[in-house]
C-alpha cells in the first residue's frame, strides 16, 4: 500500500516509524525540511513546505497513494 505522509517533525516520524512496522507499505513524504530518519523510511520524499497545495497535489497525482496522512495541522 502507498501511503503519502505529510510533513516531517517528530510527529510525523512517530507516524512514518509506526507505519513502516508493515512490510507492505510504502512511504512517500513531502517535508519542508529534510527530516534523516523519515527520509531513510520513505521510497521517495518531496521537499516543499507542507502548505504548499501545488506542491502536494503535484506530487500526490505523481505517486498516486491509497492514503495520505497528513501530521501537521497547518496544511489541514
Amino acid at each position: 500500500m502507498k501511503v503519502l505522509l505529510i510533513g516531517g517533525g517528530g510527529r510525523e516520524s512517530a507516524i512514518a516509524h509506526a507505519l513502516k512496522k508493515d512490510d507492505n507499505v510504502e512511504l512517500y513524504t513531502l517535508l519542508k525540511n529534510k527530516n534523516p530518519g523519515i527520509t531513510r523510511l520513505s521510497e521517495e520524499i518531496c521537499l516543499a513546505s507542507e502548505t504548499d497545495l501545488n506542491s502536494v497535489e503535484n506530487f500526490a497525482k505523481k505517486i498516486k497513494p491509497d492514503l495520505a496522512v497528513i501530521g501537521p495541522e497547518a496544511p489541514l
